[in-house]
């Protein structure tokens, strides 16, 4: 199961600012310059751009550049999956310890209302005993 989306789907503030990362960064690696060999066409008949790679002949419609930015994008996804499980994890640590003396509290707050309670009962049937001896006929 993906921590990242079992949390981002609740999360969706976290989705967003990462998607907003992603744009900005996919903006600024397409921006870069292409490497000598690659220059930007404009196809005559469609009137749309592509790239041409004169040391190999290839032309391509996708930036040269994009792999490169999905790369780093990929490897941004997986460095904060394991950034968030790894949060997750200390969260779920520390509930379980919470949980645990919340726990420990209400035992012992049960303890201490049990042995009240057995000390108020002590007391009323020691306070009966005498009342009921002192109105005794003798």
């Amino acid at each position: 199961r993906c921590v990242w989306r079992a949390h981002c789907a609740r999360a969706p503030a976290v989705q967003r600012a990462f998607s907003e990362w992603e744009a900005r960064m996919r903006k600024a690696v397409l921006n870069r310059p292409l490497s000598s060999d690659w220059i930007p066409q404009i196809h005559p008949s469609t009137r749309q751009p592509y790239y041409f790679n004169l040391a190999t002949g290839e032309a391509r419609i996708d930036h040269p550049n994009r792999k490169q930015a999905e790369a780093v994008a990929e490897r941004q996804r997986k460095l904060a999956r394991r950034q968030m499980a790894a949060r997750f994890a200390t969260i779920a640590e520390y509930k379980r310890g919470v949980v645990s003396a919340a726990e420990g509290v209400r035992d012992e707050c049960a303890r201490e209302l049990a042995r009240l309670r057995a000390l108020h009962v002590s007391r009323w049937i020691a306070a009966q005993s005498g009342a009921m001896t002192s109105t005794s006929p003798n």
